[in-house]
């Protein structure tokens, strides 16, 4: 749960960039509710997917989800010519139960294919790698799991052969917002006025 003086704190953040740059954009402002590095939803440690959280994922309902994605995985390594480094890179895993899903059905039921995989977390959240780090620490001693930043993708670019998937990440991207007006697209912005955010 979110205290009021952390909900405070990130209000007081959120008006500081608004005062200085006059307005934001409505993905500014969605970026800093839910990424600032130490306020922001998604860093925090509030308890955000699962039964005590403010959603779920289908990886968090049943194992069968992740079973399904690794058996379509697995056709894609058959087509691809069964390499023996295939990689598979997951945006935004969430508490790591999806790629645990994929590892240990692939593990048990696949192990050919097991033995060619390598799975990387790109993760943005400080506070998840936590989690998906004890879930996973059968995978991760043998290299099978490495955790990466977004960053790291933009300093040193990216390639690989395999599969790229996430699950309920991009409704989690900051984007712009508009409004018809006048038979025109218009941005909206975030302003503050006596009441608060507008």
């Amino acid at each position: 749960m979110v205290t009021e003086q952390e909900n405070k704190e990130l209000k007081s953040i959120i008006i500081d960039t608004i005062l200085k740059k006059g307005r934001i954009t409505f993905a500014e402002y969605m970026d800093i509710a839910l990424y600032h590095p130490i306020h922001g939803y998604y860093n925090s440690s509030r308890e955000k997917i699962g039964k005590d959280g403010d959603y779920y994922t289908s990886s968090h309902i049943h194992q069968v989800f992740g079973h399904l994605i690794a058996k379509l995985i697995y056709q894609m390594w058959n087509i691809l010519g069964k390499r023996s480094d295939f990689t598979i890179v997951e945006a935004g895993a969430g508490k790591g139960f999806l790629c645990c899903d994929i590892l240990n059905y692939a593990r048990k039921q696949l192990p050919d294919f097991y033995e060619s995989l390598t799975y990387k977390i790109i993760e943005i959240s400080s506070h998840f790698p936590t989690f998906q780090k004890e879930l996973l620490k059968n995978h991760s001693h043998e290299d099978r799991v490495i955790w990466h930043s977004p960053d790291d993708f933009k300093k040193r670019g990216f390639r690989f052969d395999g599969c790229y998937l996430s699950n309920e990440l991009l409704d989690s991207f900051p984007f712009n917002m508009v409004k018809m007006e006048g038979g025109k697209l218009r941005e909206v912005y975030v302003i503050l006025n006596e009441s608060g955010f507008m």
